[in-house]
């Protein structure tokens, strides 16, 4: 999507299965798998989904999948197909690895940082890498209810090499696109917003992983903060319906830009356009 001199596209990192009841929190079985299949698992399919808004010449990269430092064993667990594609689609796209100046993670979750380093090292050697401060004071001290959530190597060698900086507030890297501080899916989550004359992009992270997920009883379990992340979630999408903005969510397999229309207490995500490049 070209918004003046600023595109905007997702590039997809992985597909994987999470339990599905993890994945709805408290709404029942009967409801959710009417909008997605489970296996015989109970796992339902997902894609990890990065954001990307290019300049000429800087790109933003959003999110970086999960990248490929895992063992067969926990790639069975998840079933996870890919995994460590994103700069090599990033290329097929025409964005070179120099080309990315900024990197931002919605959170440090492993699905959502497992790319962000390779062999120890920054896998973008030109970005800086945008972290909410909270988000790495979680990622450092985890509860036991999100340790597993987290992996060292995601953000340490970032702060051994001097280019993790640590966002205590909302941020704009680059003309038109704003970070905004959430929290609510882990306590420094953050969104990106993308505002132009010609339309507003939100890629909400895990505030609304799908399109599934638009209703506001339809969170987590993961969510550590449910309160505070159905206000916030309400409040965007409230929003959104009376902008007309589009989203793009992370975790639907075929990711495309929708645009949220409401009726009665119902949120419903209509597909515009695809949105890989």
């Amino acid at each position: 999507m070209h918004l003046g001199n600023l595109e905007v596209f997702a590039v997809q990192d992985s597909r994987f299965w999470l339990d599905g009841g993890a994945m709805f929190g408290i709404v029942p079985k009967p409801l959710w798998s009417r909008l997605t299949k489970p296996d015989r698992k109970n796992r339902i399919y997902l894609g990890a989904n990065c954001f990307v808004a290019l300049y000429k010449d800087a790109a933003l990269v959003v999110d970086t999948g999960w990248g490929d430092e895992w063992s067969q064993k926990e790639r069975q667990i998840y079933r996870l197909e890919g995994g460590g594609l994103l700069r090599r689609r990033l290329a097929d796209a025409g964005v070179a690895e120099d080309d990315v100046r900024f990197v931002a993670n919605t959170h440090l979750h492993i699905d959502h940082a497992g790319g962000n380093c390779r062999n120890g090292a920054p896998a973008f050697g030109k970005a800086r890498y945008l972290v909410q401060a909270a988000e790495v004071d979680a990622a450092q001290n985890p509860s036991p209810l999100s340790a597993g959530s987290y992996r060292e190597g995601d953000w340490r060698p970032l702060v051994d090499a001097g280019v993790l900086e640590l966002l205590r507030s909302d941020a704009e890297p680059l003309p038109h696109c704003r970070l905004i501080k959430t929290g609510g899916h882990t306590k420094g989550h953050q969104v990106l917003l993308v505002e132009t004359a010609d339309a507003t992009i939100l890629f909400p992270g895990d505030l609304i992983p799908t399109r599934h997920h638009l209703n506001l009883p339809y969170i987590m379990g993961y969510d550590l903060y449910p309160e505070e992340l159905v206000e916030r979630k309400r409040q965007f999408l409230e929003q959104a319906v009376k902008d007309g903005w589009l989203l793009l969510f992370e975790h639907d397999v075929e990711p495309g830009f929708c645009r949220v229309e409401k009726s009665g207490k119902r949120f419903y995500a209509k597909e515009v356009a695809r949105a890989v490049r």
